[in-house]
């Protein structure tokens, strides 16, 4: 089950409880009887952080309290992994060096599971509406630390993402294709691609859906938004494990648009002549050895 994270180490720092000898969970909680019992609310407020007397003699009072105390104590040290449990803010470049010590320890993610999964979803929300594909594959890569029971709680923005793409992508027509565009400029966007990479697996069905109909899309929009077309089609070919003739109709379908951007009257577009120039050459040397 979801829940939020709140470190017991900085209540236990503020109560000048020491947790790096032998602990007495019987003593613990008289000491925090006493410290809750001087709020008029039942309620201590450290550094922002809001902590109710009932959620943490939750804790205390669990049977394997003591086993997990490691691991609120490894969570403290590691603040990478703290303010992301806490504050649901991801850093990229510190959380996956915290966790990869704990990544075989199955009692450290059974732990860890349960608080991982909202700011898993909020930061999956945040980076989807940012169009933020580099940090999103990044958070995705952490997936193995979520367990069965927390992962449709951790994966909830991202499946409502998708599942509305795909509405607006099956109802285009000619009198809303023009304005459903804004909505789907994202997949135009790089990384797109790896994002559908990334997903987990019990987003494959979902995925090879939104990928057909972002096929479709590209062949609506290529005379009239060339661009955005050929954007969409570039993360496309980056897909991987969809059918053999999906995968087919998307490099064929880039192959085509890419080929008209050549043709297009750019510089590059004099690559279509090389053969012309090729047989001048050859008529030249010819003349010469005559």
């Amino acid at each position: 089950m979801a829940k939020q994270y709140i470190s017991i180490i900085r209540l236990f720092d503020h109560s000048s409880i020491a947790y790096d000898t032998e602990l007495n969970p019987s003593r613990i909680k008289k000491q925090l009887q006493a410290e809750f019992g001087f709020s008029f609310t039942g309620i201590i407020e450290i550094e922002g952080y809001t902590y109710n007397k009932a959620d943490v003699f939750v804790e205390l009072e669990r049977l394997d309290f003591l086993q997990r105390m490691p691991y609120h104590v490894a969570v403290w040290e590691n603040k990478s992994i703290l303010i992301f449990l806490e504050d649901h803010i991801f850093n990229i470049h510190g959380i996956r060096p915290e966790m990869k010590p704990f990544e075989t320890d199955p009692l450290f993610i059974e732990f860890l599971s349960p608080y991982l999964a909202i700011p898993f979803n909020n930061i999956c929300r945040l980076c989807l509406n940012n169009a933020d594909y580099a940090d999103l594959v990044e958070l995705l890569s952490c997936e193995d630390y979520l367990l069965p029971d927390e992962r449709e709680e951790a994966f909830r923005a991202i499946r409502i993402f998708i599942d509305e793409n795909i509405s607006i992508l099956r109802n285009l027509s000619e009198v809303t294709l023009k304005q459903s565009l804004p909505a789907l400029k994202h997949w135009a966007v790089s990384r797109s691609g790896d994002f559908l990479n990334y997903l987990p697996d019990e987003f494959t069905a979902v995925k090879i859906d939104l990928v057909v109909h972002l096929v479709n899309f590209t062949v609506k929009i290529q005379h009239t938004n060339k661009k955005m077309c050929r954007a969409v089609s570039k993360e496309l070919v980056k897909v991987l494990n969809l059918p053999p003739n999906l995968m087919n109709t998307v490099d064929n379908n880039d192959r085509a648009y890419q080929g008209k951007r050549i043709s297009s009257g750019s510089k590059s577009g004099t690559g279509n002549y090389w053969w012309v120039v090729w047989v001048i050459f050859m008529l030249m040397r010819m003349l010469m050895k005559c």
